[in-house]
């Protein structure tokens, strides 16, 4: 079975602008530790301490099949301490043309929790994947649709997220069935 994947860069999220609530998690670049030319990463570092978030906009592919949409995140952790950290992903998507097609009015999906990913048995820096699929049984992620993607990690959440490390993002993507 064919798989679409669109591919949700560090660098192209919107990041809160820092206001009661509206907080973001730093951008940073990570260097490697090999080699005379190692590589660069930029990363998306998510506090332990507070709730964080990061938005991506885009348009779904002509070729979407209404369904289905799994969100793939991967992360690692800068310690491995005990706990777990919990990401939260919810989308918002509005179909143009159509009577409630107003871009400032979409309200935010109900939210997909991880319920927490266990980093106790993993090495620091070791990278660690979750993913949710969505059930979408609304009318409005159709192909062409705007969507809104967002990513979040409640760390005053001390049931599901119960770890004191940051977490960094490196990875994160949608992928979906496309139409034949």
């Amino acid at each position: 079975m064919a798989i679409g994947t669109i591919i949700l860069p560090i660098g192209m999220a919107m990041l809160p602008d820092g206001t009661a609530n509206n907080s973001p998690p730093k951008i940073q670049r990570v260097k490697g530790s090999v080699g005379s030319s190692p590589p660069y990463l930029l990363t998306a570092v998510f506090s332990h301490s507070s709730t964080q978030f990061m938005d991506w906009s885009l348009r779904l592919p002509s070729n979407y099949t209404p369904g289905s949409l799994i969100f793939r995140l991967q992360f690692y952790a800068f310690n491995s301490l005990p706990g777990s950290i919990a990401w939260m992903f919810n989308y918002a998507a509005v179909k143009p043309g159509t009577a409630n097609s107003s871009i400032t009015a979409m309200s935010m999906s109900a939210t997909y929790s991880s319920n927490g990913v266990e980093i106790s048995t993993a090495t620091a820096g070791d990278l660690m994947e979750v993913d949710w699929t969505t059930v979408s049984s609304d009318t409005v992620s159709v192909p062409g649709a705007f969507l809104l993607i967002r990513l979040s990690r409640d760390g005053t959440n001390t049931v599901t997220d119960t770890s004191t490390a940051d977490a960094s993002v490196v990875s994160a993507l949608l992928e979906y069935t496309p139409s034949s």
